[in-house]
């Protein structure tokens, strides 16, 4: 379909293009340049778009706020459980560290308040605007999505063809343990797992957006969906294999504190370590600055690890006083690239990857450090997991098992207590 060109427009008559764009540009603006894209919550399935309101470098604030008033509450009633409702949604949001953002959405749609941005109605005007303003759209905003399922319709399932004018893109997902590692596991007959791959089909169609197409910006924050699992257990290298390429070395990556040090995961993991920072801006910003280590010094995992100390109210009853010595080491080591185990062999802690020396690409190659893999993205940071989570029944919110202490934290019922006692058990036969 072609677009009438309307010279007897001002716009279109009168103005050039270059204005035209800048127009576009101050339209976009004003409307918020960072858009959370998500499916209603009334099942339709239609998704809709609401502006992002976390600024720039700010971190999750879920994990001060709730501890301040857990304290106050410890004072008045040792080992009572928080029930809040409002804390509750909270903590079980699927915004994850975009929840301020998923409130305000909520209450606008309370207030039967209509979307106050001037995409709708600067496309619907006529088709020669919506031709020269939509590639201005994409160019300068990014798009927020925290869901792997909606992610994975709009770039993998059913994309459209506008997907491939997205210049900027920022996931913040929390997906189950299983399901993370499912594309490097085999079913229980030995045979590669047939089960969709989402995670990786996901990682693979933002890799072809950014190799051809317009996408030139990903930040990714990572977390684990399950409360009984701990962020150590997750196979770090084995998750983010799918991700290679133009897409690692444009990628921003935020992955979970390691709260515990485990010889046997070592491998798996993204060693050194660095502390925990925000993603800003995808173009820099506050953080701008690799926060990969640079070659100038080596020193051995357990000195990175070192770094990290855990909050002592939440300290894991197993992590011994020299791991959580407050220490500082000295720069993070450069690492070398690995061989991954193959996918015809079941992962198991007892079988870790046996590591190469071949050189790596991206932040840190070049180093001489042998035997233990680079960092290959862009910039790799280390955030404070949240650390507490909403009850399966009812308002109450409990310490998340990475963090549960018995002799701190109480437990509604017998069961969900032995829950917390068999999950703290199975990560002391790991370690």
């Amino acid at each position: 379909m072609t677009a009438e060109l309307q010279h007897q427009s001002v716009l279109f008559g009168k103005l050039p293009r270059e204005i035209r764009d800048m127009v576009y540009l101050a339209m976009w603006d004003v409307s918020g340049t960072q858009q959370h894209v998500f499916e209603h919550e009334d099942g339709s399935g239609d998704v809709t778009h609401f502006p992002c309101i976390l600024a720039a470098g700010k971190t999750d604030s879920r994990n001060d706020e709730f501890e301040t008033m857990w304290h106050k509450q410890q004072a008045r009633r040792p080992r009572s459980l928080v029930e809040d409702p409002v804390w509750a949604r909270r903590m079980s949001s699927t915004w994850n560290e975009h929840w301020k953002c998923e409130e305000a959405m909520l209450a606008r749609m309370g207030e039967g308040r209509k979307s106050e941005t001037l995409f709708l109605p600067s496309l619907l005007t006529c088709r020669r605007m919506y031709d020269e303003a939509l590639p201005t759209l994409y160019a300068s905003t990014t798009l927020v999505l925290t869901s792997l399922p909606l992610a994975h319709h709009l770039l993998v399932a059913a994309p459209s063809p506008n997907t491939r004018l997205w210049r900027a893109a920022r996931l913040s997902l929390t997906v189950p343990y299983e399901q993370l590692h499912r594309h490097r596991t085999n079913d229980y007959a030995g045979r590669p797992s047939t089960a969709p791959h989402r995670w990786a089909e996901l990682c693979g169609a933002l890799s072809n957006l950014v190799r051809f197409a317009a996408l030139r910006a990903v930040a990714l924050r990572l977390d684990v969906a399950d409360t009984d699992r701990f962020w150590w257990e997750v196979r770090e290298r084995w998750v983010l294999s799918p991700v290679r390429g133009r897409l690692a070395r444009c990628l921003v990556l935020q992955l979970p504190e390691l709260t515990a040090d485990v010889d046997t995961m070592r491998p798996y993991q993204f060693i050194p370590p660095t502390p925990c920072s925000s993603i800003g801006e995808l173009s820099g910003g506050e953080d701008d600055g690799p926060a990969v280590a640079t070659a100038a010094t080596t020193t051995t995992a357990t000195e990175n690890w070192n770094r990290y100390t855990v909050p002592t109210p939440y300290k894991p009853l197993w992590i011994s006083a020299a791991a959580t010595s407050p220490q500082r080491g000295p720069a993070e080591e450069t690492v070398r690239d690995t061989e991954y185990p193959s996918a015809s062999t079941n992962p198991s802690p007892e079988t870790p990857p046996s590591t190469g020396s071949g050189s790596g690409s991206g932040s840190g190659s070049g180093s001489d450090s042998p035997g233990v893999p680079p960092i290959p993205f862009m910039r790799l940071e280390r955030y404070q997991r949240r650390r507490w989570s909403r009850e399966p029944v009812g308002d109450g919110v409990q310490a998340r098992l990475e963090f549960f202490n018995p002799r701190e934290h109480k437990v509604l019922g017998r069961e969900r207590r032995r829950e917390k006692i068999r999950g703290l058990f199975r990560g002391l036969l790991m370690m």
